[in-house]
């Protein structure tokens, strides 16, 4: 099977692009993560994520692969992150099936942090109080040749997270079963 698109769910017929429009705030830089600075970013992280830590050899090697984990920084240093899984269509597809293994992603269904990717997942966000002023910043980095055409996905593991999402345009994914609760929100295409 080969994806090029998924449904959305019936009541998501609006379409909204709220983040591909969010301005760039001059308070924060964004960039793919120094691997020297992973292990700060996930002390920042695991105060908002708890068990974060014990997933550190999966974000190291997802790093080392495709740079898809974003370090956000003030002048005080790290104040946030946000890790993506750049997926390539065996990556989508696995992934709209409920096959993805997102715990601990296998490099085989991703995208190089280079290659043109046919899906972004979120996987993990740490966004706390002001520092989701940075999402501009992010979705700057994310409209570059490489991903400037891949739909984001994700699951929404809190409250809080589903809330962002359908503040952003994010809808939840027709078909798809409610223990996965698969959101995407649909990107910008650039003439």
């Amino acid at each position: 099977m080969t994806l090029t698109s998924v449904a959305y769910s019936p009541d998501a017929s609006a379409q909204h692009w709220l983040l591909d429009n969010l301005p760039s705030s001059r308070r924060f830089t964004v960039a793919p993560a120094r691997i020297e600075e992973l292990q700060e970013l996930m002390d920042v992280t695991s105060q908002y994520i708890p068990g974060i830590k014990t997933a550190y050899r999966d974000i190291l090697t997802v790093q080392y692969f495709s740079r898809s984990i974003l370090a956000i920084r003030q002048q005080r240093g790290v104040v946030g992150s946000i890790a993506f899984l750049f997926l390539n269509q065996a990556g989508f597809e696995a992934l709209v099936e409920g096959e993805f293994p997102i715990s601990s992603p296998n490099t085989r269904l991703l995208a190089r942090g280079d290659e043109k990717a046919a899906a972004l997942y979120a996987w993990a966000m740490c966004l706390p109080g002001s520092v989701i002023g940075a999402m501009g910043n992010i979705m700057h980095l994310l409209r570059g040749p490489a991903h400037a055409e891949a739909d984001i996905y994700a699951r929404p593991a809190t409250l809080k997270g589903e809330q962002f999402m359908v503040k952003t345009g994010f809808r939840p994914v027709a078909d798809s079963s409610p223990s996965a609760s698969l959101w995407a929100y649909r990107r910008v295409k650039r003439l």
